[in-house]
């Protein structure tokens, strides 16, 4: 048995006034969220990319180069193609 809207303590043309309130500002928060969303991105689209120097991008793909280098000799010793082997001490050259 459904409640009498007589007794009701709202009126119900009040309580759907009062949801449709809370929906358009439900509504509002989730497009000013949206919006606020795209404006970063945006923003981030925009933004100058640094140019490096010749000097600077061959500095950069050394270090890639070389991080390949250790992951290749770290693979090959775990398949155990690869053995650390220190060269006979008249071959090792003096670092200073």
């Amino acid at each position: 048995m459904k409640p009498s809207l007589a007794h009701s303590s709202v009126d119900p043309r009040q309580d759907n006034v009062m949801t449709r309130q809370s929906a358009s500002r439900w509504h509002l928060c989730r497009v000013s969220g949206d919006v606020m969303e795209l404006q970063r991105l945006f923003c981030l689209q925009v933004a100058p990319q640094a140019v490096l120097t010749d000097d600077e991008q061959e500095h950069r793909m050394k270090l890639e180069y070389d991080a390949y280098l250790e992951e290749e000799s770290v693979f090959l010793r775990d398949l155990g193609l690869l053995k650390d082997e220190l060269p006979p001490a008249s071959e090792q050259v003096a670092v200073a």
